[in-house]
């Protein structure tokens, strides 16, 4: 009984402990709501109709010298609110706010999704931004993450809807939007991707348009086809969701053929230098480039009138590309950045190539960097070392020379001119993949997972490099193995002049002085004497190397062409290629690295330096020594040092680190001898067995007592082995034979070493 009476009175208890607790969790929702409304309907923070009506970029960008790059004209051609075609809404809408015709700038039905999907997937993955505050975002707001910065967009995106109609804003967004390549706005990209107005574009091209704004690199149509396409599948799947297509238009818009037009921005030379700086300016101020370029920036670049008109000339002489069998000539680019800032002078393209993002496998232009500096670096090898090129199976992977063709002992020096793959190969296999490998990544060259094999020595790489990388890695060698990333910026202002970023050219030890003068030095004989000897005629002193990369689906085509190059001042890379990667526009086969890319190098260089006298030489570092090497050795693989007295023919002069040089020396020439001989007499004939020295000659004297004549044998063909007869009296009056080692100087002096009497 008494326990029901407690029951009865706990029941009240337990019912105000909760009513008390609903009653308080509704005050602090009511009190945050009001909060909420009072925060986001409150602030002094205005709308600036300039901002978002202006067509015109706020930002500034300057040369090395001070002087202002005109804009691309893409900047400037807007879409009215009238003139949206129905297509770009759908696709725009559908992706990026499907509910922009419903909300009053903020959409707290995606808000709240979006907090709920961030709080099960324990992290922030989506956001719930607006088309309005996307705009507030892009117009008017800096890139600064914080609560303060999210508050005052959604503050400003209620009020651009009260003062605008939703056409108007989404004009105004998509006028703001960077698609890549340079390109603001949505009706430049129609015009620039697919040469078409806005209204003539298709569901499929739009859906495009919408996809690419994500990651304008990434979904390029031009350099990254494959992607762009995928992530339109994926637009046209959102659009099929939201219902602003229909089935048939989905399946139609998936299944079509979509035509992309392949160069953009042609007319201004500079326009590719200046996009290219402006997106290295977004990823060091982490910025978008709507931020950047309505947010009142100026930009100091390392660009150099005088490399950009000699680089634009070279990379735009049509006469330096060679047509395939379908009439058309390849892509090109040249990129010039100066040694001593690492600052990138000059930036030219006839295509949509970024230098910062477009990858390509680099080719043989690869090798120095992967094979030959780690070695070198380890004392694995030296110029002078001897490699056998021959065929070789490497657990599998069985690499080539180019046309097939072994040389059998040969010099790294003599490899690395004629770019001879099996020596690169056998080269990486000696210092291992792994620490071949960890010098790229030094040299800031992306190395993916599955480039740790043979095949990254001959250039065949996952993702290939892009020209920044290669340039880069070329640059710590004529800095004698000290490196800094290449960089297009050398300062930024914000809108107050304030200084927000200063470029300040750290340079790290990679690699010795002494390796990259080896390297330099080895290099420099490919220009005078290998595979860039088309640039040999520019009067300075010069290194290089070149590539080709094969089409592998057709031998009678190549899809990429290199030469890479440096003076003591500049490094320069050229390059020619299929950059939309369609059959019709494979190089010729006639397209090597060694051809038009070194010409249009050579070309560069010449118009760059007006004075080549001028240019210093590569300085040679202390710790570097010439020697004498004996012939004889070198050419049987081994190296020995040549003796002091040694004739100028039986020497090889090659250079040297003084902690990786030859010890033993050759003593022929000191004291001419014969090591070994043997002889046989029978039926009036001796038979006399030299173990000769190929460096010495052998001279046979025999002496007759009884016909007192005396006859003579040279034997000066360098064998290492002689049989000589000789008529040979014997008894009493026996013959007398001798042998006498023997060389001729460089004056054709006799030098007689020690006879040997072998008989009488």
């Amino acid at each position: 009984m008494k326990e029901n009476i407690y029951k009865k009175k706990k029941r009240p208890i337990i019912l105000k402990i909760f009513l008390g607790l609903l009653i308080a969790m509704l005050t602090v929702c009511i009190v945050a709501v009001l909060s909420a409304v009072c925060v986001l309907y409150t602030g002094s923070e205005k709308i600036d109709a300039d901002k978002l009506m202006s067509s015109t970029a706020r930002i500034t960008v300057r040369n090395t010298h001070g002087g202002e790059l005109s804009l691309p004209a893409t900047y400037d051609k807007n879409i009215s609110a009238q003139d949206i075609p129905e297509n770009i809404k759908k696709a725009f809408i559908s992706l990026e706010d499907k509910r922009f015709y419903k909300h009053h700038g903020l959409d707290y039905v995606r808000i709240g999704g979006a907090m709920l999907h961030n709080i099960s997937a324990g992290k922030m993955k989506e956001g719930g931004s607006t088309i309005s505050q996307q705009l507030i975002k892009n117009t008017h707001l800096s890139a600064e993450k914080s609560f303060n910065r999210k508050i005052e967009e959604a503050r400003l995106a209620i009020q651009l809807e009260r003062q605008y109609s939703k056409d108007d804003i989404l004009a105004m967004y998509l006028n703001v939007l960077y698609f890549g390549s340079g390109v603001y706005g949505v009706k430049n990209a129609s015009r620039v991707f697919f040469d078409k107005d806005i209204s003539q574009l298709s569901v499929a091209e739009s859906a495009i348009l919408a996809g690419i704004v994500k990651s304008p690199t990434k979904y390029n149509p031009i350099n990254n086809y494959d992607n762009c396409m995928e992530r339109k599948d994926v637009v046209l799947g959102v659009m099929r969701k939201c219902e602003a297509i229909s089935e048939n238009e989905y399946n139609e818009a998936k299944n079509c053929n979509i035509i992309i037009k392949k160069y953009v921005n042609e007319n201004n030379s500079a326009d590719k230098y200046l996009i290219a700086a402006m997106e290295e300016s977004c990823d060091i101020l982490n910025l978008t480039m709507q931020q950047l370029v309505y947010g009142d920036y100026t930009i100091d670049t390392y660009m150099d009138n005088n490399a950009m008109n000699a680089l634009t000339l070279s990379v735009g002489n049509e006469a330096l590309y060679i047509a395939n069998e379908a009439g058309n000539k390849p892509d090109g680019m040249g990129i010039i950045a100066d040694n001593n800032t690492c600052g990138i002078k000059a930036f030219y393209a006839n295509c949509d190539y970024s230098p910062r993002t477009t990858r390509r496998q680099p080719a043989s232009a690869i090798k120095p960097l992967a094979c030959y500096l780690p070695a070198i670096e380890k004392g694995i090898i030296s110029p002078a070392s001897i490699i056998k090129d021959e065929a070789i199976n490497m657990g599998g992977y069985q690499p080539q020379n180019y046309g097939g063709e072994y040389y059998g002992n040969v010099s790294v020096r003599y490899a690395l001119e004629k770019s001879l793959n099996i020596p690169a190969v056998k080269i990486m296999d000696a210092v291992g993949i792994d620490e071949c490998c960890s010098m790229l990544k030094e040299l800031d060259i992306n190395v993916d997972s599955n480039d740790y094999n043979y095949s990254t020595a001959l250039g065949g790489m996952t993702y290939g490099v892009t020209a920044i990388e290669l340039i880069g890695g070329y640059m710590a060698i004529a800095n004698g193995g000290l490196y800094s990333r290449p960089t297009f910026i050398k300062c930024i202002y914000d809108s107050d002049g304030n200084i927000v970023y200063q470029h300040i050219c750290d340079k790290k030890r990679v690699f010795s002085t002494q390796t990259a003068y080896l390297m330099t030095d080895m290099l420099s004989d490919v220009v005078s004497k290998g595979t860039a000897v088309k640039m040999s005629d520019i009067g300075c002193s010069i290194a290089a190397k070149t590539g080709t990369v094969a089409c592998q689906s057709n031998s009678n085509f190549n899809t990429d062409a290199y030469n890479v190059s440096y003076t003591s001042i500049d490094t320069m890379a050229i390059w020619q290629g299929n950059l939309c990667g369609k059959s019709d526009y494979m190089l010729s086969g006639k397209v090597t690295g060694g051809g038009c890319p070194t010409l249009i190098a050579s070309s560069a260089y010449k118009l760059m330096y007006n004075n080549v006298s001028e240019i210093p030489s590569f300085s040679i570092p202390d710790g570097i020594v010439q020697v004498n090497l004996d012939k004889i050795a070198y050419d049987d693989g081994e190296l020995i040092l040549a003796s002091d007295n040694a004739p100028q023919k039986s020497i090889v002069t090659e250079i040297f680190s003084t902690v990786n040089m030859p010890m033993l020396k050759d003593t022929t020439y000191d004291n001419p001898c014969l090591n070994d001989y043997n002889i046989e007499i029978g039926d009036g004939i001796m038979h006399i067995d030299i173990c000769a020295n190929p460096r010495l000659s052998y001279r046979i004297i025999k002496q007759s007592l009884i016909s007192r004549q005396q006859s003579v044998a040279d034997l000066n063909s360098g064998e290492r082995q002689y049989r000589v007869d000789l008529e040979y009296n014997q008894g009493l009056f026996s013959d007398k034979v001798i042998i006498v080692p023997y060389y001729l100087d460089d004056n054709n002096i006799e030098h007689i070493g020690y006879p040997v009497h072998v008989a009488g």
